[in-house]
């Protein structure tokens, strides 16, 4: 009976802090903004998200091939480049949030988001919703 009651413990208290860590609030973060220094564009606006990379060629390809199907029912091209490379008519950039200073250079006037996560990184869902919804999308 003993040993039961310490595995149920156990069990009980690995529960707890398991559904502890997934309840607990998440940090806040910033809300982007034209007023601290992001740049807008509305989304019915957009016409081309360039994804950039440090050389333009393994994971912005498939981050590019993925969002082109996602957003071609809006007719907005979905292209891929070195982030050194972003083209003029690009209306907005998504790269890897370690570029985004790298992707600024050169490109003040244009939205640049960044994201953490190759496949279902929430920015690409935030585009898509602003592109969709003709929402403001800011960087």
């Amino acid at each position: 009976m003993q040993r039961r009651t310490t595995a149920g413990l156990a069990l009980a208290a690995l529960v707890s802090l398991g559904f502890g860590a997934v309840t607990a609030p998440a940090a806040a973060e910033p809300v982007p903004s034209e007023q601290n220094g992001g740049h807008a564009i509305s989304g019915k606006a957009i016409r081309k998200v360039v994804i950039a990379c440090d050389a333009g060629m393994g994971s912005s390809v498939m981050v590019a091939a993925q969002l082109a199907k996602r957003y071609a029912a809006y007719n907005v091209k979905v292209t891929h480049t070195p982030v050194n490379s972003i083209p003029d008519d690009a209306d907005v950039v998504l790269c890897q949030v370690s570029l985004l200073d790298r992707a600024r250079q050169g490109n003040g006037d244009k939205v640049i988001i960044g994201f953490q996560s190759f496949l279902g990184d929430p920015a690409f869902d935030r585009v898509e919703e602003a592109i969709r919804d003709g929402g403001s999308l800011v960087s």
